[in-house]
């Protein structure tokens, strides 16, 4: 009698067990193709669980490489392997304002909510993002125009090494804003950068038959 109780208890708690599996994946680590092993090939981790009522998974995730921001984002998954989002997405984004973007089964719909702050805002769009983005092409050239000019004025940037990850925002006249330097082995040209970069105008980045500012990136580095 008692190793009938004592099978009957093991039993409850393997099917217990296995329920709470399958609503709760706890801990995913994601690299640069998806789902890896472990936190050493990892990029960031995401806390997930299976939601019964919506069907979704629905999860949080930080950064491994800079934990020092905290909470990063949390969404909706319909699934992981492959993961299609669909659903909300909140986030910081890259200057650090808070954003909700909406997906429909992997495809982008737009965004819903933008706040620097506590203050709405004009959102900025990632650029890779929108329905018509500045082309590749275009921001090359553009580091290769900084490149050509900055050369002739600061002796660090005719090192061949030396490369400058540029971030600005294009704004829905074609104008620039928010320019910086992210990366690179010379601070020190930020300033130059800057006044060159506010001479240049772009074509609008337009999204559902709209202009839009966007946020984009380039390198500028010798040919």
């Amino acid at each position: 009698m008692r190793a009938q109780i004592f099978t009957s208890c093991i039993l409850v708690f393997i099917l217990s067990l296995t329920q709470a599996i399958g609503q709760s994946l706890d801990t995913v680590y994601y690299g640069i193709d998806g789902i890896v092993s472990s936190e050493d090939s990892a990029f960031f981790v995401r806390y997930v669980h299976y939601d019964e009522i919506s069907k979704k998974y629905k999860y949080r995730q930080w950064s491994l490489i800079n934990l020092s921001h905290g909470f990063e984002g949390s969404g909706e998954l319909l699934s992981l392997n492959p993961e299609i989002i669909d659903g909300k997405i909140d986030k910081t984004d890259e200057l650090g304002n808070q954003v909700t973007y909406l997906y429909e089964k992997n495809k982008f719909i737009d965004i819903i909510s933008y706040k620097i702050s506590d203050n709405e805002s004009v959102p900025i769009y990632p650029n890779y993002l929108v329905d018509q983005p500045i082309s590749v092409d275009e921001l090359i050239e553009t580091g290769n125009k900084l490149y050509s000019k900055l050369s002739y004025q600061v002796s660090e940037l005719k090192d061949s090494s030396c490369r400058l990850l540029i971030q600005f925002v294009i704004e829905k006249d074609g104008s620039i804003s928010n320019g910086s330097v992210r990366y690179g082995c010379a601070y020190k040209l930020e300033p130059y950068i800057l006044e060159e970069l506010n001479q240049m105008t772009f074509k609008p980045a337009r999204h559902k038959d709209k202009n839009i500012r966007v946020l984009v990136f380039t390198i500028v580095h010798e040919k």
